[in-house]
Formats: C-alpha cells, sequence, structure tokens
C-alpha cells in the first residue's frame, strides 16, 4: 500500500514439526535466521536483495512444543515478518479467501 516491493522467503514441508532437540524445527530456525540475514540476486533486477518476510508452510501441525520453541528462539525483531501456516491455518485461508 505504500508501494514499497515485499520480497518473501518460503519453507515448504510435510508432516508435523515438533520442537524436540535437533528436530525439523531447528533447521527451520536456522533456515529463517539465513533467511533474514544471506542476501540473495535477483537476476531481473542485477542485483542483491534482502527478503523481509519468511513463511513456513506445513502439511501438518506444530506441536506445543515447537511452537514454544519458535517464540523463544525468534529474534523479537522479526515479529510481524515470520509466518507460520500449518495444515488448519492453510484450510483456515482457503477457506475465507478461494472464491
Amino acid at each position: 500500500s505504500f508501494g514499497n516491493l515485499r520480497h518473501f522467503g518460503m519453507q515448504v514441508k510435510t508432516g508435523n514439526m515438533n520442537g524436540k532437540v535437533n528436530a525439523d524445527i531447528d533447521e527451520i530456525l536456522g533456515q529463517i535466521e539465513d533467511g533474514f540475514s544471506i542476501p540473495y540476486y535477483e537476476i531481473s533486477a542485477n542485483e542483491k536483495r534482502r527478503i523481509n518476510t519468511f513463511v513456513v508452510a506445513i502439511s501438518g501441525n506444530f506441536t506445543n512444543n515447537a511452537k514454544e520453541k519458535i517464540a523463544n528462539k525468534i529474534n523479537p525483531i522479526l515479529s510481524g515478518s515470520i509466518y507460520m501456516l500449518d495444515r488448519d491455518k492453510i484450510w483456515e485461508l482457503i477457506e475465507r479467501y478461494w472464491k
């Protein structure tokens, strides 16, 4: 709405995510950190860019300990820039917007 281009990063996984030690959620947290800290090269603009929004979408659900780990490990500065979508949230969005 302000005329600024948004750059998204996305990670898509199958199944549930738990917060156990060395679980998939740890890999996701590392990918989120890399996504915001390492620029990517946009060929059409012939320059390096940085993402400002990261989406994690999974086909299952986030367990309670995964949610807790996400809440405690993600830098608070990134609050509002990371979207965690599980099966229930994806269906909710489909039902709301798919017309």
